[in-house]
């Protein structure tokens, strides 16, 4: 699954770089078109809406290896996006899809699944967490990853290009 955010000021542009200066997506909204099992899914500017029920289900991110905890979430939202072609769709969604959507959405908006959890949870979480860090600064320190430096650089070029 891939998902995308509108970009700064309300620019649109076409895969592969260039800049369009319209809209090109149709007014109409429609359901979801079927995916094969295994196909990939990709929503540009998804917004979810309507949530329904709650649940709360242990999850990881790729973000924080080896932190896992509870996160409570909706079972069911609205995923309201576009398609790569640039059709509209809307789609109920609900289970495991649900909970993955919303936690990739969460990335967009700079949100990790340990901002959602209650104080005693994150009290849980903390040695895994300081684990985390310490590994993170000890590969720093031995230059197997870059510094808080180059990766302040690294951030500044690519909002310069991209931003």
């Amino acid at each position: 699954m891939f998902l995308a955010r509108p970009l700064r000021g309300g620019r649109r542009w076409k895969l592969g770089g260039r800049r369009d200066s319209g809209p090109r997506f149709r007014s109409s909204v429609s359901p979801a078109r079927p995916v094969p099992e295994g196909e990939e899914r990709v929503f540009l500017n998804p917004v979810l809406r309507l949530p329904r029920g709650t649940r709360e289900k242990q999850e990881g991110c790729l973000s924080l290896p080896g932190v896992y905890a509870n996160v409570r979430r909706p079972e069911e939202v609205i995923l309201h996006a576009f398609e790569l072609s640039g059709d509209e769709f809307e789609q109920r969604i609900d289970g495991m899809f649900a909970r993955v959507v919303q936690h990739e959405i969460d990335h967009l908006n700079g949100v990790l699944c340990i901002d959602h959890l209650d104080e005693e949870s994150l009290d849980e979480v903390t040695p895994s967490l300081k684990r985390f860090t310490q590994e993170f600064s000890d590969a720093q320190r031995e230059q197997r990853l870059p510094s808080d430096a180059h990766i302040a650089e690294m951030r500044a070029a690519w909002e310069q290009r991209y931003g």
